[in-house]
This record gives structure tokens, C-alpha cells and sequence, in this order.
């Protein structure tokens, strides 16, 4: 495998902590601009 996954893209996890209010305008926010929301993904 040497070289062979040099190019591969890979999904990256990005992690952090909110409050509740931060949550709700991370939502609203997401809302606006019309991407998948964090409830629509199962979390």
C-alpha cells in the first residue's frame, strides 16, 4: 500500500462542545442558509 492511498480523501470528524443557547443559534443559523440540520442526521 505503499503510495497508493497518498491521493485518498478522507472524511474529517471535527468536534466540539456548546451550550444549549449556542446550540440553538448553530440550528438556526443552518436553518437559514438550508444544509441538513444536526436532529435531521440522528444526533
Amino acid at each position: 500500500m505503499s503510495g497508493l492511498d497518498k491521493d485518498r480523501k478522507r472524511n474529517q470528524t471535527i468536534c466540539f462542545r456548546m451550550t444549549p443557547e449556542e446550540h440553538r443559534e448553530l440550528e438556526a443559523r443552518i436553518t437559514v442558509i438550508g444544509l441538513p440540520g444536526i436532529n435531521e442526521t440522528g444526533n
